[in-house]
């Protein structure tokens, strides 16, 4: 659809509450979404909402790019949604979004500007499917198991449950147990050197099955980071995509 047509159908779409209610649940919502319209976020191609409290981001690539906390507001119209993050300083922000039903498969999202109306942004997502994708924001240690690389002097090896070795580009692994929390995003994990008992704080994220994005914090500022952390993919050994060169992906 060319921009300026869209931009006008858009327009009439948010404007055309008067004399309509909509009556839409989350079991509307639920599932993933495509975006139809190229605006904003090039690298994300799907909108999955999880549940009333979570929604996911998932790029080109297939990765789970981000996962948020959410609130909707479904007695409004258009319904008001509100995602929250974590800035550099770990303090919580909240992004407003309106949403609009366009039909059973069809949404119109826009940013929700106070200052400014003019500089919203919206989007069109097509809905893909219905499915309960709960289990991708429900990660276990059995996820972790195995042998994680990122290079050949650069690997994590998580052994058991509580131990794991690393090495780090040094001549030597380096044995740890380790402790995990799944309740933050990214992941918090932390370890506690076998050699000289000094702990070292870690975030890590899991894009997908064979794939773990991974950063140790020997300074243990681990708060000041969250989504900005210089990233590392390691792919999974037993994995059928191990003989993909792995790259080093850029921090935000």
């Amino acid at each position: 659809m060319n921009k300026r047509y869209l931009a006008v159908f858009i327009c009439i779409i948010f404007s055309a509450t008067s004399g309509f209610s909509q009556t839409r649940t989350m079991k509307d919502l639920v599932g993933k979404w495509l975006r139809t319209n190229n605006i904003v976020h090039k690298d994300s191609v799907e909108y999955i909402f999880v549940n009333d409290s979570l929604f996911i981001f998932k790029d080109k690539k297939g990765f789970f790019r981000d996962i948020y906390r959410c609130r909707f507001d479904l007695h409004q119209d258009p319904i008001e949604f509100t995602r929250y993050g974590i800035n550099r300083d770990g303090n919580t922000i909240e992004i407003k979004y309106l949403l609009k039903f366009v039909n059973d498969n069809t949404i119109a999202l826009q940013t929700k500007e106070q200052k400014d109306p003019k500089k919203a942004i919206t989007v069109l997502l097509t809905k893909i499917d219905s499915k309960d994708y709960s289990y991708i924001t429900k990660p276990t240690l059995l996820h972790l198991k195995g042998w994680w690389m990122y290079s050949m002097d650069k690997f994590v090896n998580f052994i058991s449950d509580s131990l794991a070795t690393i090495k780090d580009g040094g001549n030597f692994a380096v044995l740890y147990s380790y402790k995990v929390d799944f309740t933050k995003y990214p992941y918090y994990i932390d370890l506690k050197s076998q050699e000289d008992n000094k702990t070292v704080q870690g975030l890590f994220t899991l894009p997908t099955d064979s794939t773990m994005i991974f950063a140790t914090f020997p300074h243990n500022d681990r708060k000041g980071y969250f989504n900005t952390f210089y990233r590392y993919t390691y792919l999974k050994l037993d994995s059928v995509k191990r003989a993909i060169m792995i790259k080093r992906i850029r921090s935000r």
